[in-house]
C-alpha cells in the first residue's frame, strides 16, 4: 500500500524549505536518461554526511589551533626585519611609480582601430530531441 505524504507538505518545497534531492532534479529537468535508483539516493545521503562529519572535525581542529596560537607569548620581529619609516616611504613611492608605468603599458593607443565585434545570435536547441 503507498501512504502519500500530507497536502501541505507540497508547499514545503514550493516555499524553499525543503528541497528535492540533485537527482531528482536532473531527472525532472532531462538532463538524465534515467530516474534515480533508491541506492543511489542512500549513497548520497551517506556521502553528505561524510562530507559534515570530515568539515566539522576540520572545524574543531582550526578552533584548537587557533586557541594554541593565542595561548603563544606573540615573538617580537627581528631587528634586521624592522624597517625604518623612511625605508617604507620609499617603498610606498616605488610601488606607485610601478603600478602607475603598468596602467600606461596597458593603455590602448589613439591610433589603434576598434576591435571587431559581431551580433550575437543563439541557436534554438532542442530538449530531448
Amino acid at each position: 500500500m503507498i501512504k502519500y505524504q500530507p497536502e501541505s507538505r507540497k508547499w514545503d518545497y514550493v516555499s524553499g524549505q525543503a528541497r528535492l534531492p540533485v537527482q531528482w532534479s536532473m531527472w525532472l529537468t532531462h538532463t538524465r536518461a534515467d530516474p534515480p535508483s533508491i541506492e543511489e539516493l542512500r549513497a548520497d545521503i551517506q556521502r553528505q554526511q561524510r562530507v559534515q562529519a570530515s568539515a566539522l572535525a576540520l572545524e574543531q581542529q582550526y578552533q584548537a589551533e587557533k586557541t594554541a596560537q593565542r595561548l603563544l607569548p606573540e615573538s617580537k620581529p627581528a631587528p634586521d626585519m624592522i624597517e625604518e619609516p623612511n625605508q617604507q616611504v620609499e617603498s610606498q613611492r616605488v610601488t606607485r611609480e610601478e603600478s602607475a608605468m603598468k596602467k600606461e603599458r596597458m593603455k590602448v593607443p589613439p591610433s589603434a582601430p576598434p576591435p571587431e565585434t559581431q551580433a550575437w545570435a543563439p541557436k534554438a536547441i532542442r530538449r530531448g530531441a
